[in-house]
């Protein structure tokens, strides 16, 4: 028998993956809704569904939190990491609402443009999150983040270069 100081059941990585997991189900809605711009409150209706999945399982982990002697990872970093994905799916959350909200009639390119980009930063990150659980993954964890790091930067249109470019420079301090 192996002995190990950590648990032999570690249910945060399980919750990490059901978070993330979660995301790019919101994300793929969303896109769908903005693509073809149809049934638009029954799917910002399944949305809200991926939403409060996504609230259950950070409350999963703040009521397992106080209640782990060994945790995998520091405390304060695993609620920064199962929030910071709850954020994003928040965020997907939000901006479906606000199309039922404001009464949008039309979705511009650019909109289904960052779509697609979120739903492809999303499958970035479930990916690198199911990595966290096997250290020998890591290196391919840090090539992930890297690439949700790059992943709007690559996704921003000659226009916007010319725009930039075209900006007043701030005044040196």
């Amino acid at each position: 028998m192996k002995f190990s100081f950590l648990p032999a059941k570690v249910e945060f990585y399980d919750c990490f993956e059901k978070a993330s997991a979660n995301l790019p189900d919101g994300a793929r809605l969303l896109q769908k809704l903005l693509d073809d711009y149809q049934e638009v409150e029954d799917l910002v209706a399944q949305i809200n569904e991926i939403e409060h999945r996504g609230d259950f399982i950070v409350h999963e982990v703040m009521h397992l939190l106080p209640r782990t002697l060994i945790t995998p990872i520091d405390g304060d970093d695993i609620q920064r990491l199962v929030c910071a994905v709850d954020d994003a799916l928040d965020a997907v959350h939000a901006a479906a609402a606000r199309l039922v909200i404001y009464d949008v009639v039309e979705v511009k390119k650019p909109a289904r443009r960052l779509a697609r980009l979120i739903v492809e930063s999303a499958q970035e990150l479930d990916a690198a999150i199911k990595g966290l659980r096997d250290k020998k993954l890591y290196s391919e964890v840090q090539q992930r983040i890297v690439q949700i790091n790059t992943l709007p930067w690559a996704a921003r249109s000659p226009s916007y270069y010319r725009w930039a470019a075209l900006r007043p420079k701030p005044p040196a301090p």
